[in-house]
């Protein structure tokens, strides 16, 4: 059986859409890669608080994205979002904040020993940025980048 060598963490606001796809994006793109078994992601958020406009699990916009993309969710046993911990920081081998102008912030104020480790990538949420931005494209392309650079560095390392 292989061994879990390496653990990515994604974060965003609410741990609700952005986070969410990339998560389940990721370990779809890694099963699918030579670190199948080897690699795998979780997510959290930076601001998860009850009372928000989130119902359910994940945004349905993320569940449709996967579903369109061949990843069949069982919305009954997803689960619920997370807030992000020192314990779940320190879990991760890499973790990514996928809007670096709404969540540097947030790390700053809240996890200030994390922010020169984080990965702030520039992926704004649903309804900002402008019509011509889509954030579940861009977050696809990112992951599958990531996984591109994973594969290659991780692969080498242990030939």
């Amino acid at each position: 059986m292989n061994k879990i060598m390496y653990n990515v963490l994604f974060l965003c606001t609410g741990n609700y859409f952005r986070s969410r796809f990339a998560e389940y994006w990721f370990n779809r793109c890694i099963n699918l890669s030579s670190l199948q078994g080897k690699c795998i992601s979780a997510s959290a958020g930076l601001n998860v608080f009850a009372g928000n406009s989130n119902v359910g699990p994940m945004a349905a916009e993320a569940i449709a994205a996967l579903r369109d993309r061949g990843l069949d969710l069982d919305f009954a046993a997803l689960p619920l979002p997370r807030q992000a911990t020192e314990e779940i920081f320190r879990s991760a081998d890499l973790i990514v904040a996928v809007d670096a102008h709404a969540h540097q912030p947030m790390v700053r104020d809240k996890f200030p020993e994390w922010e020169l480790k984080i990965q702030f990538w520039e992926i704004k949420d649903l309804g900002e940025g402008g019509l011509a931005h889509d954030p579940i494209s861009l977050l696809e392309t990112a992951v599958e980048d990531l996984v591109e650079q994973l594969v290659a560095r991780l692969s080498t390392a242990n030939t």
